[in-house]
């Protein structure tokens, strides 16, 4: 992990985001750091993530890029272990990287292709499971212990009923089983501190969002604006384990 000048005080609130380099996780980079948090971006490629790093350079210290492609968890180790060198702690750990299909959000059940859908599952489920995995300790050392996963509305069962249209039938599949994975470290005795939200930030002006031509109702500022407001700052442990709108209603799993 990169040097810094930063002076770590007792009472520093930490997060980590990752899938950081774009969108929803750009933006939630931007609003931790203006709300007092010192944030680690992750990016596949981290290198080449432009708006991250220049985020980073603006923020006077309170933005730092990270290398992570959770599919590699010699990538996650190394950067666990880094963390954990700098006596980094993790009150928030944002799971925001994810991946649908290049034809999203136009592939139905019928259309999935066994390749794609297993590398969708690689990120968006296996991925995410190590990253929390190997990140739990450092949670559980900090003072908020929260883990979040930025999902979607589409994932939930009920949702999925015959008047509705099945697009994105790989994504849908593979988030409402990272859904799960959240309700069962919700109930693991290992985890019995940690806060596991689920939140859909909403239909928001993404690449993801706004693909196959389709025009997005909010912006990703007003999505994650919301959901930190209403759910990730909001929430505490007695919600863990559930499934909650950016507007703070909960959405059946």
């Amino acid at each position: 992990m990169a040097s810094s000048t930063v002076t770590m005080q007792p009472d520093t609130r930490i997060a980590l985001v990752t899938g950081a380099d774009h969108g929803l996780g750009l933006e939630y980079c931007k609003q931790l750091s203006n709300q007092g948090y010192l944030v680690v971006g992750t990016a596949k490629d981290a290198v080449n993530a432009t708006e991250l790093n220049d985020l980073a350079r603006e923020s006077q210290n309170k933005v730092f890029v990270q290398q992570l492609d959770q599919t590699k968890v010699d990538e996650i180790k190394n950067l666990t272990e880094a963390l954990r060198t700098r006596n980094y702690r993790l009150d928030l750990l944002i799971l925001n990287a994810g991946v649908a299909e290049k034809e999203h959000p136009n592939v139905n059940a019928s259309q999935l292709e066994h390749k794609e859908l297993m590398d969708m599952f690689e990120v968006n489920v296996c991925g995410t499971a190590s990253v929390i995995k190997h990140m739990l300790p450092l949670v559980l050392e900090s003072h908020e212990k929260k883990v979040i996963g930025v999902t979607t509305n589409m994932a939930s069962l009920e949702e999925a009923t015959a008047d509705k249209p099945y697009i994105s039938a790989g994504y849908r599949i593979t988030k409402a089983a990272e859904n799960m994975l959240f309700r069962v470290w919700s109930c693991d005795p290992a985890a019995k501190d940690v806060t596991f939200l689920l939140v859909h930030p909403g239909h928001v002006k993404t690449q993801m969002g706004e693909a196959g031509g389709r025009k997005a109702p909010m912006t990703a500022e007003e999505g994650v604006q919301q959901s930190l407001s209403n759910v990730i700052l909001r929430c505490g442990k007695q919600d863990s384990g559930h499934f909650f709108n950016y507007d703070g209603t909960e959405i059946s799993l």
